[in-house]
């Protein structure tokens, strides 16, 4: 039961953020970048909690060959001066300590490859997370170069050429009256002039 409404939830978020995304690409690469940004810091966080533990493992291993030094100058020193309790004591150290190194340079070597591994995957990520950075600010400008064209052929949309034929018209009108206007006033002020030198 409790699985279905957690499934239904789930879809209900996705409808809701593809809903939010379409609305609000800017915002939408921004929280994917910001969100993608963290999950890059918990890796190099974990990143170095590895790192730790190697370098606690390498110390070990180094006191572990330094025992090991100690323990083959004891046995050497009991051979020279014949003494078997020493000897064996030593030995049995120097067994120990081998097995120590061992067992160290094992875990060095897991942890090395491990945390290789995890520089290689945070190198990667990192590249990601350029990659998708660079590609969301494309994005973003061609969101807004699409939204200004649109924007703009909108309001061609809204003067149709009928309106535009028709004010051109009215001009064109408005212009013939004008000039009629005017040959009415040049014809009555020469039909004048005419009357007034024939008088004179």
């Amino acid at each position: 039961m409790f699985g279905k409404f957690v499934m239904y939830l789930q879809g209900f978020m996705s409808l809701f953020w593809k809903g939010f995304a379409a609305a609000n690409p800017e915002l939408a690469y921004e929280g994917a970048l910001t969100e993608f940004a963290k999950r890059v810091e918990r890796h190099t966080v974990s990143m170095g909690g590895i790192k730790a533990e190697l370098n606690k493992q390498r110390a070990r291993l180094v006191a572990a060959q330094e025992h090991v030094k100690q323990a083959d100058a004891e046995v050497r020193a009991a051979l020279r001066m014949d003494n078997k309790t020493v000897g064996l004591k030593a030995s049995a150290n120097l067994q120990t300590y081998r097995t120590e190194v061992a067992t160290f340079e094992g875990l060095v070597g897991q942890l090395q490859k491990e945390y290789d591994s995890q520089v290689s995957i945070a190198r990667n990520l990192r590249a990601e997370y350029d990659k998708m950075q660079t590609k969301s600010k494309v994005n973003i400008s061609r969101l807004r170069a699409a939204q200004a064209v649109e924007a703009s052929l909108k309001m061609m949309d809204s003067v149709s050429t009928d309106d535009i034929a028709q004010t051109i018209h009215a001009i064109d009108d408005s212009v013939e009256e004008a000039v009629g206007r005017v040959d009415a006033r040049r014809d009555a002020i020469g039909a004048r002039l005419e009357e007034s030198a024939v008088h004179d």
